[in-house]
């Protein structure tokens, strides 16, 4: 148990940014539209639409999500993001998306946001 707390302790920390790219990931798994948009600057072009996608995509699938970063320049992070999209209906269709996508985050007031997300198709409601 030491050991494991010891390596725990040495490993290299994530960039803060990542955190937000994990929850991101996670709240979209979970079917949690709310908290994924707490990702996102709410003054950022497009929010409004962003959001009604990931309100109609959660209400229409189970979201299986994987967000891993390529690279980070500055506050850009892209990333290769992998969605699977499983139909609520009876036997319904199953959608799956990857692509790279680019991430600009930055502080917004305490705390680090999504403000830039270029190609934000990667949110469009399913196609099921």
């Amino acid at each position: 148990m030491k050991l494991l707390l010891a390596l725990l302790l040495l490993a290299p920390s994530q960039p803060p940014e990542f955190k937000v790219i994990a929850d991101l990931a996670s709240y979209l798994s979970q079917g949690n539209a709310p908290g994924a948009m707490d990702a996102f600057d709410k003054s950022m072009p497009n929010y409004q639409t962003i959001s009604n996608n990931v309100f109609a995509m959660v209400s229409q699938a189970d979201i299986s999500c994987t967000i891993d970063p390529i690279e980070q320049n500055g506050n850009v992070i892209e990333v290769d993001w992998f969605l699977k999209l499983n139909s609520r209906a009876d036997e319904g269709p199953t959608e799956r998306r990857q692509m790279t996508v680019k991430l600009t985050i930055q502080k917004v007031g305490k705390k680090l946001k999504i403000t830039a997300i270029d190609p934000a198709a990667i949110l469009d409601p399913p196609k099921l």
